[in-house]
């Protein structure tokens, strides 16, 4: 700081002398920044959550569309169909909210961190209201179409058209399975999102924090937390986009049998399976490197940190995607196309 100094009365001649000032509360206006950014992480894992509760949801209504229509067949109304998916939700986000209140006691107790009961309270309508708002639409799916529709489903696919593998998987992804694939690439761009931004702050901080006490005190306990939340957030889309191959892969089993019969090799169903798996991952990978790039245009940073981790947050989740194809895969090589058919008579 330049400090302006008057002349003196003994015949000291007005100066300027320079001095080295030290600002109080940066420590706490910096941990106020990081609870913020805290809150906003929290709330985008959040958001991701109730997407894979979405589809989940989504996609059991898929699968029990005969159930359904039985139950309407019987006389049970449209609404009364949507009330027992959305009962069914709200009772899953109550278990997981006192599941989730269970273990930050247990967390706390062995941890020997102060028990806040009121975080702890919160956890369980929380949960609670989000499947409530996941599910919302699930149970509004449940409860259209007429009886005779619902009973039929789909119905078969063109698998027998005669169509390329790629054709034929983003085919499915952009037809029947259109909102499940939508949410699991939405899942995957939000995952990458994260992933990334943790990447550019951790970029555009390197040199800045490290060089003193107060930020490597605070860079060991930060980074290491939010890369935690940015990986369980990429695991919790790596599941969405399972649970859609695995549905698309269970609902055309037969077909799939069929076609096996007919002299199709194994590794031509594992590739439409590995295709589809692709295809979302790709799609949520680059929507997420360009909210990335954004993001960091708005907030003025280098154009090399910010394509850097872009680039690697759109990598890392476009090849992590294809993990998503594994457990489908698996259970087509176990599965026989003889029993497949044999259990559709």
């Amino acid at each position: 700081m330049s400090i302006e100094l008057a002349a003196g009365k003994f015949g000291r001649p007005a100066l300027t002398a320079t001095e080295g000032w030290a600002v109080k509360g940066v420590a706490i206006r910096f941990l106020e920044a990081v609870q913020a950014q805290d809150i906003a992480i929290f709330g985008l894992v959040l958001v991701v959550a109730a997407i894979l509760v979405g589809e989940t949801a989504y996609l059991s209504v898929r699968r029990r569309r005969r159930e359904f229509g039985i139950l309407r067949a019987l006389g049970w109304p449209a609404v009364r169909v949507a009330f027992l998916v959305e009962l069914e939700m709200l009772l899953l986000g109550l278990a997981v909210g006192l599941a989730a209140a269970l273990s930050g006691v247990v967390a706390a107790l062995v941890l020997h961190l102060e028990l806040q009961p009121v975080l702890l309270l919160v956890a369980v309508p929380l949960a609670t209201v989000t499947a409530g708002i996941a599910g919302a639409a699930p149970a509004l799916a449940a409860s259209r179409g007429t009886t005779l529709q619902v009973i039929q489903g789909p119905g078969l696919s063109n698998l027998l058209g005669g169509a390329t593998i790629p054709r034929l998987a983003l085919g499915e992804l952009l037809g029947y399975r259109r909102v499940e694939a939508l949410l699991g690439a939405l899942g995957v761009g939000l995952a990458t999102f994260l992933v990334g931004g943790i990447v550019l702050i951790v970029l555009g901080f390197r040199g800045v924090l490290d060089t003193t006490l107060l930020g490597t005190f605070l860079s060991a306990r930060v980074q290491p937390f939010h890369l935690a939340i940015a990986g369980l957030t990429a695991v919790v889309a790596i599941i969405a986009v399972t649970e859609v191959v695995a549905m698309s892969y269970l609902e055309r089993q037969v077909e799939l049998a069929a076609l096996r019969a007919l002299g199709w090799p194994q590794r031509a169903v594992a590739f439409l399976l590995i295709t589809q798996s692709t295809a979302i991952g790709l799609t949520g990978a680059a929507a997420g490197a360009l909210a990335v790039v954004t993001m960091g245009m708005l907030l003025q940073g280098g154009m090399g940190a910010i394509l850097l981790s872009a680039t690697l947050a759109a990598l890392a989740m476009a090849a992590i995607s294809l993990l998503a194809a594994v457990g489908p895969m698996a259970y087509s090589y176990r599965t026989s196309p003889a029993l497949a058919l044999k259990e559709d008579l």
